[in-house]
């Protein structure tokens, strides 16, 4: 999807409401806070297609037993319980003004639509999320006509992210499926 000429990448999702004044925790999908200074603006959604545009009024990085928490304020939302109707929803950037990744880097969203593969070639399903949990992320499966599954996002199970043909290798134990 294009925002003013621009694709959008998945920075964050909205957690909490912090203060009274519309301050909202931000769960970072990198562990770089850098990627988050510089930018004057973000888009708010489900997904791209419907997020909406927001000018930043402050950004500042916070670090708690979980982990790095963005706190982030809204020039338009300056309301606690207008920033609690977002929460849970996904924060995008433009493409363009986020730092490049390197040729090995890439996004959980980038691997959304990944077929993922046990060790010995066979698949498993798609990836359809990521998700941002302590102590580790989990990768969801979508299998078909079975439960969705998710996988800790660790080396001990995912063993390549092989981002030119477009798959996930995991490294399959009982019970795990």
């Amino acid at each position: 999807m294009k925002k003013g000429g621009d694709d959008l990448r998945e920075i964050g999702r909205l957690g909490k409401p912090h203060g009274i004044r519309g301050e909202v925790k931000v769960i970072p999908l990198s562990d770089d806070p850098d990627l988050f200074f510089g930018l004057e603006r973000v888009f708010i959604g489900q997904d791209e297609e419907c997020a909406r545009a927001f000018d930043i009024a402050s950004i500042r990085p916070v670090v708690s037993k979980r982990g790095l928490t963005i706190l982030l304020s809204l020039k338009e939302i300056q309301n606690r319980d207008l920033i609690e109707s977002l929460r849970g929803q996904k924060l995008f950037a433009k493409e363009s003004e986020l730092p490049g990744l390197d040729e090995d880097e890439f996004t959980y969203g980038d691997i959304v639509g990944f077929t993922a593969v046990s060790e010995d070639g066979e698949v498993l399903g798609t990836v359809t999320d990521v998700i941002d949990r302590p102590p580790q992320d989990l990768l969801v499966l979508s299998r078909i006509k079975k439960r969705d599954v998710m996988i800790p996002f660790v080396s001990e199970f995912i063993k390549a992210v092989d981002t030119e043909n477009r798959k996930v290798t995991v490294s399959v134990i009982e019970g795990m499926l």
